[in-house]
């Protein structure tokens, strides 16, 4: 169930912060669960938190567009890292990565929806905040593992979000870490 509401502070210039994923796909739902677990914490204003519970790409793309703002995505993702790790990183560097064993969770992935988003004029920063899951097995909850995990992690994105805001210009610029030799280097804590 696709539910794109509104859960905090929402200033024009600020950072949109999205969790993405499916309750019922075990540690899938670890981006929706870190993003409800923001609106406990006091972010600041200018921050605005939204679900976006089940969505497939085209879904994203829609908000992506009609938000126009900032966005930070959290997420499940795999990235070949040690389950509970989490990585931010500047969507640029987020390759689109179509596997012949498996699909997203949403159908068409994040990627591709960052990708038609920026083909159809969304011009605004956009990062990641991923998180390699456990298990991702249909019909359960977090899986015990990242749950334990969760505090860390909670703590985090909380972090990165600040780290956002602070960083972000009065009219919103874009954070951007800093860069070795030209490429943009990702932000991470193995687990």
């Amino acid at each position: 169930m696709y539910c794109g509401f509104p859960m905090g502070v929402v200033i024009e210039s600020g950072w949109m912060v999205a969790g993405t994923g499916n309750r019922w796909s075990g540690d899938d739902a670890i981006g929706l669960r870190l993003v409800e677990s923001l609106t406990e914490r006091k972010i600041g204003p200018g921050v605005e938190t939204v679900i976006w519970e089940d969505a497939d790409a085209l879904t994203l793309t829609h908000e992506l567009l009609e938000r126009n703002r900032p966005t930070l995505i959290v997420d499940c993702a795999e990235m070949g890292a040690p389950p509970g790790s989490w990585r931010s990183f500047p969507s640029e560097v987020v390759a689109l990565n179509l596997r012949a064993d498996g699909v997203s969770t949403h159908g068409l992935g994040i990627a591709e929806a960052l990708s038609l988003a920026s083909s159809l004029g969304f011009d605004r920063p956009a990062e990641i905040f991923g998180v390699q899951p456990f298990d991702v097995s249909p019909g359960s909850d977090l899986s015990p593992a990242m749950q334990q995990r969760f505090p860390q992690l909670a703590d985090a994105l909380f972090r990165v979000v600040l780290s956002l805001a602070r960083t972000a210009g009065k009219a919103g610029e874009a954070f951007r870490p800093r860069t070795s030799g030209g490429s943009a280097r990702a932000r991470e804590n193995g687990a």
